[in-house]
């Protein structure tokens, strides 16, 4: 090893040793060790690039909120943002949040020449930068806290009876797929014929639900469905709380206030309806929570999953998403409880949510089947409308109107409840509609 590298190792090895003392112990002179030395450092600094202190999180965390405040040259978007604060999707949920940007100037050191013994000089150059502010209020993701108490609970309920029998079709390759969408039945809701012209209690709620149930079934055997789609949600339950409220906007409904009974018959009208579709071919029970049941849709397509959970035949998707779909061959189904905004939109959010069922199904051969909506000028059975090669389908709702869609005039829906047909290259080849058990209808 030769001076000059016997220079640079003890440099590496310890950047502030005594350059006079190696000089000494290596019998040369002191100023060529710092030639040396100064050169290396120099070299380094033009080599490094300069890091700037660019992002900075700041954070107040309390009981069931919390506030983030990235303040950064590089990062202005609330996604990169919740990473970069390492937040919690599971356990928060984003509230709001405002993004602005201010102008900052900072010095940087720059390499501008070498001076005459090839020495890099450095220098000092003022540069302008965007500074992102982006602000964040969190609150507890109080869903995912029910989601794992239901979770919980469910893992101890005792195991129920049910039919070991096999479906009838099972095995056999029809190319049909069967759905069963008997949605905004509201089970819980209260009106008085008096009123509004049509009774509704638990116990013709109870009627009507399985009545559609068996009539649709009837109607759908003989294509000897592969598996039947059973949509659990979409308003199964009208109250979820002993307040007799919606869960978000707080709306005071007229409802049977036996809370615990609504919950008791609710499970035995669910489990009985798909024992009864079982029967006819294997059954997966599709979640799709609606604005009335969002927790208590939940907790019941859990006991379902429990319920079943031995049964080789039924299967339950408890995933997280409130939208859901499905493609059998070249047909793709989507459900979603409401079309929030214009059509075209959810044209394009079937292919953007479902790329890969998108791009296997078919033109033609795609649609978003959806619950009701409330506002003026709309009935529960809305005319089909086609955007974008996917048709967007209104499903019947199962309950009849209560007090609240008399005096609002929202009088001209029909009860009942759909199933539909499905073949893996024709697409949608059948409709069926049930309106509701003969006896209540006046």
């Amino acid at each position: 090893m030769d001076l000059k590298e016997s220079i640079l190792a003890a440099y590496e090895a310890d950047p502030g040793f005594n350059r006079e003392e190696f000089a000494r112990d290596h019998k040369c002179s002191a100023s060529y060790v710092y030639r040396v030395f100064r050169k290396q450092k120099l070299r380094e600094l033009v080599s490094w690039e300069e890091t700037i202190e660019d992002t900075t999180i700041s954070r107040d965390e309390k009981d069931n909120t919390q506030f983030i405040h990235c303040n950064s040259l590089t990062i202005n978007t609330l996604e990169d943002a919740l990473k970069a604060a390492d937040v919690d999707m599971n356990k928060w949920r984003v509230d709001r949040h405002t993004i602005s940007s201010s102008q900052v100037t900072m010095k940087l050191r720059v390499h501008k020449s070498n001076d005459a013994d090839g020495i890099p000089i450095i220098t000092d150059e003022p540069k302008t930068y965007a500074n992102w502010h982006v602000k964040v209020w969190l609150k507890l993701n109080e869903a995912r806290h029910a989601h794992e108490a239901i979770i919980k609970l469910c893992s101890t309920l005792p195991k129920f009876p049910h039919s070991e029998f096999k479906p009838i079709n099972y095995g056999k390759r029809s190319g049909y797929a069967a759905i069963m969408a008997i949605i905004d039945a509201h089970l819980g809701k209260f009106a008085w014929g008096e009123e509004v012209g049509r009774d509704y209690d638990m116990k013709i709620a109870r009627d009507d639900y399985l009545y559609c149930t068996r009539e649709n079934l009837s109607y759908m055997q003989p294509f000897n469905p592969e598996i039947i789609y059973y949509i659990l949600g979409q308003d199964l339950l009208h109250v979820e709380n002993y307040e007799s409220k919606t869960p978000k906007g707080g709306n005071i409904l007229d409802s049977d206030n036996r809370l615990p009974k609504i919950i008791y018959r609710a499970i035995e009208i669910v489990l009985k309806s798909i024992t009864q579709c079982r029967q006819v071919a294997p059954v997966e029970v599709i979640w799709v929570p609606g604005n009335h049941d969002i927790v208590s849709s939940l907790w019941m397509a859990h006991v379902v999953d429990q319920h079943f959970k031995d049964d080789e035949y039924v299967k339950v998707d408890l995933s997280p998403a409130h939208r859901k779909a499905r493609l059998w061959g070249t047909t793709l189904i989507g459900w979603t409880h409401a079309l929030v905004g214009r059509h075209q939109s959810w044209a394009n959010e079937l292919a953007q949510a479902f790329p890969d069922e998108w791009a296997a199904s078919k033109h033609g051969h795609r649609e978003w089947q959806h619950g009701h909506k409330h506002k003026k000028g709309e009935v529960k059975t809305f005319p089909i409308v086609t955007n974008g090669g996917v048709l967007m389908r209104q499903l019947t709702a199962l309950s009849p109107i209560d007090a609240w869609h008399f005096e609002n005039l929202f009088t001209d829906a029909v009860p009942g409840g759909e199933a539909f047909i499905m073949h893996k290259t024709k697409g949608m080849v059948a409709n069926f509609t049930s309106w509701t058990a003969p006896t209540h209808i006046k």
